[in-house]
């Protein structure tokens, strides 16, 4: 399973290699917007909510689960994040280890 997460200007330019990595069975999660980019443009994937997100309400009324949790959970074994390179360290979604604890912690 793998969580894909990208900055809206360069979603397009991810579609098609995401694509391949359905085409070669992973299950892909998007968190939301780049979910609703790869969805439009005929990828499937399943939308996540940020770690921020928890309790939301998801598709049909179902809460949706978030990225942490899922990472924790470790129903998640790879993310692919690429935030705008302009976008200050502590605003990015993911956080290397070089920026402090971020996904580190296990559960």
């Amino acid at each position: 399973n793998i969580l894909i997460s990208c900055n809206a200007d360069l979603v397009m330019e991810m579609t098609y290699a995401v694509y391949q990595l359905h085409e070669s069975g992973y299950t892909l999660y998007a968190t939301r917007e780049t979910g609703e980019a790869l969805q439009a443009n005929h990828v499937p994937c399943t939308i996540i909510g940020y770690p921020t997100e928890e309790g939301k309400q998801g598709p049909e009324g179902h809460e949706s689960e978030n990225a942490l949790s899922m990472i924790k959970e470790k129903k998640i074994g790879m993310v692919i994040n690429i935030p705008h390179p302009l976008i200050e360290t502590s605003q990015r979604l993911l956080v290397d280890p070089s920026y402090g604890r971020g996904f580190r912690d296990s559960a």
